[in-house]
């Protein structure tokens, strides 16, 4: 087929089809553009050069092209300077990372803020309304991405105006980590809010070499052993028997299934078995998080009246709090605590990390680890005293210390 000129204009038009370049708005994966050439030989070169680009699977400057933000003049400078296969990499690490610090509108996490942005959304904001299943996932991403930003802005490691994606390898994150003013774990939020939107951003490529050098500077800082509530089985029952019937089941399959509040108000009853005795906890964190738990018959009869949460959050909690004041427990005892507690007392009983990995959706057994760590330290006690006390001169020593008092 020969090429067609524009309408009413000397220059001849680029019109191509590629599957890889479908989308709702161009079913047909359609590449319709101007070549910006006049002359045949010149056309047929620059439509060369997007057949090249299809050879070596260059589809995201193809769709960059596509969608107009890169023209073909971007395409014919890149490949006389040698760099036509980067050029797509270069102009994704200029695109405006997140909004200015004086920008009044806050940062959007999603589709209902996006659509309320009365300016272009950021690629931060664009990923944040697409970044977790759950809802409060993506609002726990933007509190780690307000955070870093505003760090990265008082110890003037990033601009104020808007800055760009690619300035976040610009960033002294040794620096940045002494000044973090906050706990390891809310850096290593941070940290991971960076390194999944990193690899949105850069089509899953957890190797892509800008990723790559970004995490390798932002290094994991060690945290403590995650918190472990302690209260014996005794305290546990107090609290049942001050809550309010309505939600005394709540909290009882709460320290059953080990789940969380969130976890726990997304359980419905098609996710009950009661023959099997087993409940499949929806999980929306990650994807171990989606599991199912084995519950003992004897405590069934609490997770059927349960099933499904009769409270919202708000209502769950306050009743809570109000149950824990009259049985004189820890002010520092939270709902969410409830989900430690079943592997606590499992770990208190000798029950192995893995198994516990498999019931509390932990992706590895370390994560585990802190549950079995009492019962460890019990029996390392055990033994310390079995040998101290098993020669005659220590129970004689014993026995004289009992009667000396």
């Amino acid at each position: 087929m020969s090429p067609e000129k524009l309408h009413g204009s000397k220059h001849y038009r680029i019109n191509r089809m590629f599957k890889q370049l479908r989308s709702p708005g161009n079913p047909k994966g359609r590449l319709r553009i101007s070549s910006g050439a006049s002359s045949l030989t010149e056309f047929r070169r620059r439509d060369g050069l997007i057949t090249k680009l299809a050879r070596a699977g260059d589809w995201d400057t193809l769709k960059m092209l596509e969608r107009g933000e890169l023209s073909i003049a971007d395409i014919v400078a890149a490949d006389k300077s040698g760099r036509l296969h980067v050029v797509a990499e270069n102009l994704r690490l200029v695109k405006p990372l997140a909004p200015p610090a004086s920008d009044k509108e806050g940062l959007a996490w999603s589709e209902e803020t996006l659509s309320e942005l009365k300016r272009p959304p950021t690629e931060v904001e664009t990923w944040l309304a697409v970044s977790a299943r759950a809802k409060q996932s993506r609002r726990r991403y933007r509190t780690s991405w307000v955070r870093f930003l505003s760090r990265a802005r008082a110890t003037r490691q990033l601009r104020k105006s808007a800055p760009r994606v690619g300035d976040l390898a610009d960033i002294d994150y040794a620096r940045l980590q002494k000044e973090w003013g906050a706990s390891s774990a809310d850096w290593n939020r941070a940290r991971a809010a960076v390194s999944s939107f990193l690899t949105y951003y850069l089509n899953g490529d957890l190797y892509h070499p800008f990723r790559r050098e970004v995490m390798r500077q932002f290094k994991t800082d060690e945290e403590s052993r995650g918190r472990i509530p302690d209260i014996t089985p005794e305290q546990f029952w107090a609290l049942i028997h001050k809550a309010d019937d309505r939600i005394a089941p709540s909290l009882v399959a709460m320290a059953t299934l080990g789940t969380g509040p969130g976890e726990y108000a997304d359980i419905t009853r098609e996710d009950l078995n009661a023959e099997s005795f087993t409940v499949h906890i929806p999980g929306t964190k990650n994807r171990n998080r989606d599991r199912e738990v084995a519950v003992d018959p004897r405590l069934w009869g609490w997770i059927d009246v349960a099933i499904p949460a009769p409270l919202a959050y708000r209502w769950l909690n306050e009743w809570f709090k109000r149950a824990r004041k009259e049985a004189k427990l820890p002010g520092t005892l939270t709902m969410y605590d409830l989900r430690h507690l079943s592997a606590q007392f499992a770990g208190d009983e000798g029950v192995t990390d893995r198994d516990l990995t498999v019931h509390m959706g932990h992706s590895t057994p370390a994560m585990s680890h802190r549950y079995s760590r009492r019962q460890v330290v019990r029996t390392v006690a055990g033994a310390v005293a079995d040998r101290l006390l098993e020669g005659d001169n220590a129970k004689h020593g014993r026995k004289k210390a009992v009667n000396d008092e």
